[in-house]
């Protein structure tokens, strides 16, 4: 299967009965990885959300973590 476009979005509450939602979609190239465009496109919705950085580069930091935990396996 391959995959030609990739979104994602997230609605915030901004209180009083308001939401916020904010999207974006991509067209993927063939060939282009869709977990990293997947990432690309959760961390843009985390800094116009203005949410902290728990929500931007989530795929890097789990191949950080899967790394670090391998390495404390092998020693």
């Amino acid at each position: 299967m391959n995959i030609t476009k990739i979104g994602f979005g997230i609605t915030k509450n901004l209180g009083n009965y308001q939401n916020l939602r904010i999207y974006l979609e991509a067209d993927l190239e063939l060939g282009e990885d869709a977990d990293i465009a997947l990432d690309v496109l959760r961390t843009r919705v985390a800094d116009e959300a203005n949410f902290g950085d728990e929500y931007r580069h989530l795929r890097e930091r789990i191949v950080t973590g899967k790394i670090e935990l391998s390495e404390l396996v092998i020693a």
